[in-house]
């Protein structure tokens, strides 16, 4: 990859940019993405947002529980660099 992230990672931020999850207010919960996720990447999920978070992809917050929502800027100029289908 042209940008050092694995096709599981993109496919994360993907999944929270389909969700709009942009903001602390909007922010995807662990179990939830866990359900939708874990099937689908080939890499263990926890690695994954590890990863997104050193990077610089990826924020938490702790309400009840961890929830996860990407920063937009970075993560959308990424898609968009691997042709990802995203609104502009």
């Amino acid at each position: 990859m042209t940008c050092g992230l694995s096709n599981d990672q993109l496919d994360f931020i993907f999944y929270l940019y389909h969700h709009r999850c942009f903001k602390s207010e909007r922010a995807k919960r662990y179990e939830a993405i866990k359900r939708d996720l874990s099937d689908k990447l080939e890499s263990d999920l926890d690695d994954v947002i590890k990863s997104l978070l050193s990077e610089g992809y990826l924020a938490k917050t702790k309400k009840k529980g961890v929830n996860y929502y990407i920063y937009i800027g970075r993560s959308k100029r990424v898609l968009m660099m691997h042709e990802y289908s995203i609104r502009v």
